[in-house]
C-alpha cells in the first residue's frame, strides 16, 4: 500500500471508520521525497535500532524497517494501532506499543541494545515535553533525533547567537541542533495550519562541563529570557529578584555588555554568566 499517496491514505482510514484526531497532531505525510530526506538524515543502516514517536498509519514506520535492524514503534491511538497491524504487522523486526512515550521506560525495552536513534514526525503539542524527555530526564540517550516538528519551533531550537530562544538554549546545551529543511503543509494529509521543519539533533550529552547546577544555570538563563524586550541588565534583576546595579556588576565581571538582549547571547556567553553568579 502506498501510504504516501493521499486518496489510498484517505480510503484506508474511511475502511476504518476513522478521521484524524487534531488533538494528537495527526497529520499523515505525503511525500516520498521528504521521508527519503528523513531517512537520508538519520544516516540509517541495518544494523541501527530505531525508536519511533507517533507511528500513525505506519508511513515513516515502513520506510525505517526497510533501512535499519529494528524499530520500536510507539503509538497511544488504538485506533491507528488497528491500522499499523495491517500496514506493518507482519515485517518481523517491528514491536509496536500503545503508550504515552513520556511515561514510558525505555530501559525495559531497549535493554538488549547499546546505542539507539530516534525518527519521528511528531506532534506538534508534544514537542517540547520530548525533547526534555529525551536531551534530561531519560538516562539512556539516543545516539541521534531526526525529527519533523513545527517550523517555528524547529527555528528556535536550531537558533544561533542573536536570534537565541531559552528553547534553543535549552536544547543546545545537551546537544548539536540543525535545521536540516522546511517541509510545506501541503506536503500533509490533512493539510495543517502551518508548515514543517526537519531537525537534526546529535552529539547529545551534557557539553558544558564546569555547570556542574543545572538547575541554577537554567535558573539564570530563565530570568534573562523573562522579559524579552528589556535590557539583560534588568531582566535579570527582575528575574533573580536583584538590584539592577548588582546585575550590571556580574554581567560586566562576565565580560558581558549589560545593555544587551538575552538573545543576543551564546551558550558560552550563558556559561560565563553562571560561573560569575555561582561565584
Amino acid at each position: 500500500m502506498d501510504l504516501s499517496s493521499r486518496k489510498q491514505v484517505a480510503d484506508l482510514l474511511s475502511r476504518y471508520h476513522l478521521w484524524t484526531k487534531k488533538k494528537l497532531g495527526q497529520n499523515f505525510l505525503v511525500n516520498k521525497l521528504v521521508l527519503k530526506k528523513i531517512i537520508e538524515t538519520a544516516n540509517l543502516n541495518k544494523k541501527d535500532y530505531v525508536l519511533e514517536i507517533g507511528s500513525g498509519i505506519g508511513t515513516l514506520t515502513q520506510e525505517l524497517l526497510k533501512n535499519s535492524r529494528w524499530v520500536l514503534g510507539i503509538e497511544i491511538d488504538p485506533n491507528m494501532i488497528k491500522i499499523l497491524q495491517e500496514t506493518c504487522g507482519a515485517e518481523s523486526n517491528l514491536k509496536i506499543l500503545q503508550k504515552n512515550i513520556l511515561a514510558l521506560d525505555l530501559s525495559k525495552h531497549l535493554s538488549q541494545v547499546s546505542s539507539y536513534k530516534v525518527v519521528a514526525n511528531l506532534p506538534y503539542y508534544i514537542t517540547q515535553p520530548i525533547l526534555r524527555n529525551f536531551l534530561e530526564v531519560q538516562n539512556f540517550k539516543p545516539e541521534l533525533m531526526v525529527l519533523m516538528v513545527q517550523k517555528e519551533v524547529a527555528e528556535k531550537i536550531c537558533a544561533k547567537k542573536g536570534d537565541m530562544s531559552l528553547l534553543g538554549l535549552s536544547v543546545q546545551f545537551y546537544a548539536d541542533a540543525k535545521l536540516i529543511s522546511i517541509v510545506k503543509n501541503d506536503n500533509f494529509f490533512p493539510v495543517p495550519r502551518v508548515d514543517s521543519a526537519i531537525i537534526k539533533i546529535s552529539n547529545i550529552s551534557k557539553k558544558l562541563d564546569k555547570v556542574q547546577n543545572i538547575d541554577l544555570f537554567f535558573q539564570i538563563a530563565k530570568a534573562g529570557f523573562s522579559q524579552k524586550r528589556k535590557k539583560l541588565r534588568n531582566s535579570l534583576a527582575g528575574g533573580l529578584r536583584i538590584q539592577p546595579t548588582e546585575a550590571e556588576k556580574i554581567l560586566n565581571k562576565a565580560g558581558i555588555n549589560p545593555n544587551t538582549r538575552a538573545e543576543t547571547l551564546s551558550l558560552e556567553d550563558w556559561e560565563k554568566l553562571y560561573l560569575v553568579w555561582e561565584k
